[in-house]
């Protein structure tokens, strides 16, 4: 690693550090700020039960707790990847006639966002599997099923994008297993 990628994981443990390196970036802007993307609507997101498994008395209480707050920014991001453990990738085409057609409207959004800035058309009409964030994703998922037309249950997330090789997904998987527990 060079000095600058060693500053960047100066504070991390050696399971961040790991992960740091499959992170994926969006660039720099004119000021030299790291670009974040645009917040990923939740209907994108796909569970991925590699770290842990779902555990429904937890679903319950975060359901509980996303039905009296709703969606606070504030709150962990979700690690993401494209492509699951087998290599497999979906599209939002696959999900879209699925949706209501709040998350329709907010998809609409988040693509728009993404065609502003070249970095970020990556994303465009991608899913997403979940690393780590399964159970909120499971628990806010079916409050927004409840309340088809309440915005305040259609949460656009936070999230950190991964991209480990086929040979480093299982370290990966390890790394966020030790962050998780």
């Amino acid at each position: 690693m060079d000095t600058e990628e060693v500053q960047a994981i100066g504070n991390k443990s050696p399971w961040e550090a790991l992960l740091h390196n499959h992170i994926v970036g969006f660039g720099r802007d004119s000021n030299g700020i790291e670009m974040q993307p645009p917040r990923l609507p939740l209907c994108r997101l796909m569970t991925m039960e590699v770290v842990r498994n779902i555990q429904e008395d937890d679903v319950e209480a975060l359901q509980e707790k996303f039905y009296r707050t709703g969606y606070v920014a504030s709150h962990c991001e979700f690690y993401l990847t494209v492509k699951n453990k087998e290599g497999e990738i979906r599209t939002v085409d696959d999900f879209v006639d699925q949706w209501d057609p709040l998350w329709k409207e907010i998809n609409e959004e988040f693509e728009r966002e993404c065609d502003k800035v070249e970095e970020f058309k990556i994303l465009k009409n991608k899913m997403f599997w979940v690393f780590d964030g399964n159970h909120r994703l499971t628990a806010w998922s079916e409050i927004a099923k409840r309340h088809p037309t309440k915005r305040e249950y259609h949460p656009s997330v936070k999230f950190c994008l991964l991209a480990p090789a086929a040979d480093a997904y299982k370290k990966v998987e390890q790394a966020m297993h030790e962050l998780n527990g």
